[in-house]
């Protein structure tokens, strides 16, 4: 069971999970918007909503246990699939989850930055640093790229909620008889783009 703060009635996992589940609507809404062919905002706003996205969880969270407690959950096949990937490996060096140290180390000195493209405004990605002593140099560096960037913040995002509660029972459990699926579309009736519902 995890200390609650003295200023929180909140357990670390319940701000886990709420944080996650924030960002992640936030970035749904911001995809959402971009997507549609009613919706008009700045390119860089997806962009620019993953890296603070991954910037608070990495700065906020405590990640690297997250990551354990989660390595032993049975996922479920999509979070398998993103868990497989080179960020989340506990044994590649050059992936996020070893390098976190390091990037809250660049955050606190404030040595990260996103990456324009050449127009100024979509982000391409996310570099940090940490300079040399008396800041001469750079002895560790790490750039995420937009693809990248993106495996990693929706993996959190989809994996983050779940932290401290187990998924076995939320994956075992039957649907009702009789239930219908709430997706599924008559027939002749025009779907709208509607705005994504967590």
């Amino acid at each position: 069971m995890s200390a609650q703060t003295p200023q929180s009635p909140f357990s670390t996992e319940q701000r886990v999970r709420f944080t996650a589940l924030a960002a992640s609507r936030n970035l749904s809404h911001i995809r959402w918007r971009e997507e549609s062919p009613l919706g008009v905002t700045n390119p860089a706003s997806v962009g620019l909503q993953l890296v603070t996205s991954l910037l608070l969880w990495v700065a906020t969270a405590p990640l690297e246990q997250v990551l354990n407690d989660l390595d032993d959950d049975p996922l479920t096949p999509k979070l398998r699939r993103l868990w497989a990937g080179m960020d989340f490996d506990p044994g590649n060096p050059a992936g996020l989850r070893v390098t976190l140290p390091k990037w809250r180390q660049a955050i606190a000195r404030g040595q990260v930055e996103p990456i324009l493209n050449k127009n100024g405004w979509d982000v391409e990605g996310v570099r940090a640093w940490l300079g040399g002593p008396r800041g001469i140099g750079v002895v560790w560096e790490m750039t995420l790229d937009r693809a990248r960037l993106e495996v990693i913040v929706d993996g959190l995002a989809a994996a983050l909620p779940y932290w401290g509660t187990p998924l076995t029972p939320l994956l075992q459990k039957e649907p009702k008889a009789g239930a219908v699926h709430r997706d599924r579309q008559h027939k002749g009736r025009r779907e709208r783009s509607a705005e994504p519902r967590d």
